[in-house]
């Protein structure tokens, strides 16, 4: 019996059967055809770039993988000395070639965790990083504040700009030499001293600083600002930015960061300033979320009172509404007839941010801010338990669920009917708060005054059981411990399913990111056509007003020209709605023939105010999509648990559970999806329940994930419209890139896909990785 020992053992063995059965099977022919290649002759050796090497006066700093592929070297050379191949059946050979095989197998596993995961270059050297000239505060809101400027503490100002301080107190022959201005900041810094204060006010007037706040979802994320400083030890910032940076005031910090470079402070000023992202990708509406008191406020002054009417311009009005109307630009006389809520005041500052100058929109932002407060402060509004009676109301409640003869579906519709709402509305005295649009629902003004009514219970299913007292009157405790589950999920849901959500969001940026448009072709000339039918009415889950206005920008055909191509023109906000209930052929991304998107494929969504400040499109898409997906996990978007029944379900829907059905769709679980039409109208039904997404973002993660092999099936010359395939989104970077595929998707199978391709691959991500970007 032949013994075989170690990793040399293993070359013995293979030859030994190699040789007995190479005759009788091929397989075991080809191995001892190619026994000579048994050892690792050839390991990958990773760019300069990926390991540098830099030297100060003391030492020099190697990159570890220098160590690794030192370490080989002189094992390989170890291994070729002639002394030691005459030996290669002792037992220094065989310890020798252990040895510079675990040194091979470390030295790949050094490249996966460099590379790849939480720690890797890119997630773990590159994303999120504090590092010098920036700081961090809790945030509180300042309405004296213009748009585009925030207030930063006098100590960290002092600190992010001291050489300009400095440099101030030697113009001022405050200090004759710059270690003694600096020695005097220091001083002041650790004393917490405000002798500076005024000096360091005139230093930082006007320059820019970059805001961020965490988590960074989209690119409204991180704007920047032109400082003030504040005695106090927060940073505080305009109320109007709250909104795309989801920002509240219980506690929330934000990262502060200071350009330096010049070609910094000139993207500042331009792609990262506030009135220059005005208008938001994902929809095309006003980023700035104008609510709260500010609603309150305006709503308030423009309601209907007698003493106060007067005349203008020949229209009957009030002074309210002829104070809001006036700042405003012209145009808007027709809102002096209105009482203005928070979907009117989106509406036209949706259009005023579409159609004016930066400039305009700022000031007329600043305006109704400072008149929605000003009212609002001086309206005095209060909402209070003792002055709302519940005895009409109570008699209600037991009408509905003391009746016999209706079972709890019925109950449930009595509950829900327009009749039932209507009583509510005549016994609750707060009701400018929700007609206004600036605070609550009528759903939770019933459950305060009325019942909390049907629930869902540990399995998502409504209860048949509803819960029969209201927040005002009191819960028993049954009732209490019932309607907690709603609470419990929320907070499970939270915890749960944000990392589910922010995983679906890396997902989708690696998987588009090396998507582009292409500023210099207008029209890639592809007549195919993507074919959408608007309903007439809410059918299959598409709202036809919705499905209309999210193709706002896009070309479609309608026509022929003389030499047969066809005729195109563009979907606008003015004539949008014409389209409810047709049949159009619009241009998409799915079809570009170009390399990089041409203007026409995409269509004009880039040209509204100039909104993308981008060409990579990919990555704008996946994070119009994540960034919904995730803050409404964060919402959880259930009140409580309080669940309505459909006609066709007793499973209570919201976004947790519509989650694991975009995760089942990008990844194409078990082939889920049978075409590229099935994929983009899933995706919008699930997503335009919560928010109204351009349908074009849609279309770029589609585009994305239909190939032909690896090549994108929209480039394949003679492409056949049925002979393609929807891949998973976790595939497409090892599809598009043996890099992304080693760095971000599959790093072990890619390292031994490129060995044996050396195909070579060029994106974003590579760039930004070898340090050319």
């Amino acid at each position: 019996m032949v013994f075989f020992k170690s990793v040399i053992g293993l070359k013995d063995l293979f030859t030994f059967e190699a040789e007995r059965r190479k005759d009788k099977d091929s397989n075991w022919k080809l191995i001892f055809d190619n026994l000579d290649k048994f050892y690792i002759n050839n390991i990958l050796v990773l760019p300069p770039e990926f390991r540098p090497v830099s030297k100060n006066k003391d030492a020099q700093m190697r990159d570890e993988i220098n160590r690794y592929l030192n370490t080989l070297l002189n094992f390989s050379l170890t291994m070729k000395d002639s002394h030691l191949e005459n030996q290669e059946g002792g037992g220094i050979y065989e310890i020798t070639a252990r040895n510079l095989y675990r040194h091979v197998y470390s030295y790949y596993n050094y490249i996966f965790s460099k590379l790849s995961k939480k720690k890797g270059l890119i997630r773990g050297t590159i994303l999120g990083k504090r590092v010098d000239f920036s700081g961090r505060a809790v945030i509180i809101p300042d309405p004296n504040l213009q748009l585009g400027e925030c207030s930063i503490p006098y100590l960290m100002a002092l600190e992010l700009f001291k050489l300009e301080v400095s440099n101030l107190l030697l113009e001022k022959r405050v200090f004759k030499r710059p270690d003694s201005a600096l020695t005097k900041i220091d001083e002041c810094l650790k004393n917490e001293d405000y002798e500076l204060y005024d000096i360091t006010k005139e230093a930082v007037e006007g320059k820019y600083i970059i805001l961020n706040r965490q988590p960074t979802l989209h690119r409204m994320g991180i704007l920047s600002f032109k400082t003030k400083i504040n005695s106090d030890y927060v940073i505080k910032i305009h109320p109007l930015i709250c909104e795309p940076y989801n920002a509240d005031f219980d506690g929330d910090q934000m990262a502060i960061y200071r350009p330096l470079d010049e070609q910094s402070v000139k993207e500042c000023d331009y792609e990262l300033s506030i009135q220059n992202n005005l208008v938001s990708p994902s929809t095309g509406d006003l980023i700035l979320g104008v609510n709260q008191d500010i609603v309150l406020g305006i709503y308030l002054l423009t309601l209907p009172r007698e003493e106060e009417k007067i005349i203008v311009d020949g229209v009957e009005t009030y002074k309210g509404r002829q104070l809001f109307v006036n700042c405003l630009p012209k145009g808007y006389d027709y809102l002096l007839d209105k009482t203005i809520n928070k979907q009117i005041l989106k509406t036209v500052l949706n259009d005023i941010a579409r159609t004016k100058p930066p400039a305009v929109v700022k000031h007329v932002l600043d305006n109704i801010k400072d008149l929605g407060f000003k009212y609002t402060t001086l309206f005095g509004t209060t909402i209070s338990l003792h002055g709302i009676n519940t005895t009409e109301l109570t008699k209600l409640s037991k009408s509905i669920f003391e009746n016999k003869e209706l079972d709890y579906r019925q109950q449930s519709e009595l509950f829900e009917s327009e009749d039932v709402k209507e009583q509510i509305k005549r016994h609750f005295p707060y009701s400018m708060f929700i007609d206004s649009g600036s605070r609550g629902t009528w759903d939770q003004a019933k459950q305060i005054v009325l019942a909390k009514g049907f629930i869902t219970n540990f399995k998502g299913e409504i209860s048949k059981e509803p819960i029969k007292t209201s927040y005002i009157g009191g819960l028993t405790r049954q009732d209490f411990f019932n309607s907690c589950y709603g609470s419990r999920k929320g907070l499970l849901d939270t915890a749960l399913n944000t990392g589910v959500s922010g995983y679906l969001t890396r997902k989708l940026v690696y998987a588009s990111v090396n998507l582009e448009r292409d500023i210099t072709c207008d029209d890639c000339g592809t007549q195919d056509t993507l074919t959408i039918k608007i309903p007439k009415d809410t059918t299959a889950g598409i709202n036809p007003k919705k499905l209309a206005r999210s193709l706002v920008g896009k070309y479609y055909i309608c026509g022929q020209n003389p030499d047969g191509t066809n005729k195109l023109d563009k979907i606008s906000y003015k004539n949008y709605h014409t389209f409810i209930g047709k049949t159009i052929q619009v241009r998409s991304v799915l079809f570009c023939k170009n390399q990089k998107v041409c203007r026409i494929c995409y269509g004009d969504v880039a040209d509204i105010s100039d909104i993308i400040h981008s060409n990579y499109i990919g990555v704008i898409a996946a994070q119009a999509l994540g960034e919904v997906s995730t803050q409404l996990v964060l919402r959880t978007f259930h009140i409580s648990g309080v669940s309505k029944f459909t006609s066709d379900s007793t499973q209570h829907q919201d976004i947790t559970s519509d989650l694991s059905l975009v995760n089942k769709i990008f990844h194409n679980s078990s082939g889920f999806l049978t075409n590229y039409e099935h994929a983009l109208f899933e995706l919008f039904k699930i997503y335009s329940e919560y928010k109204t997404i351009l349908f074009v973002h849609f279309e770029c993660i589609v585009s994305q994930m239909m190939r032909c092999g690896d090549i994108l099936w929209r480039l394949k010359e003679d492409r056949d419209p049925t002979n393609y395939q929807l891949v998973s989104i976790e595939s497409i970077p090892a599809r598009e890139s043996w890099l992304l595929a080693l760095a971000l998707s599959r790093p072990k199978s890619g390292l031994i896909d490129g060995i044996i391709d050396d195909s070579t691959s060029s994106g974003i991500l590579e760039a930004i990785m070898m340090n050319q970007i």
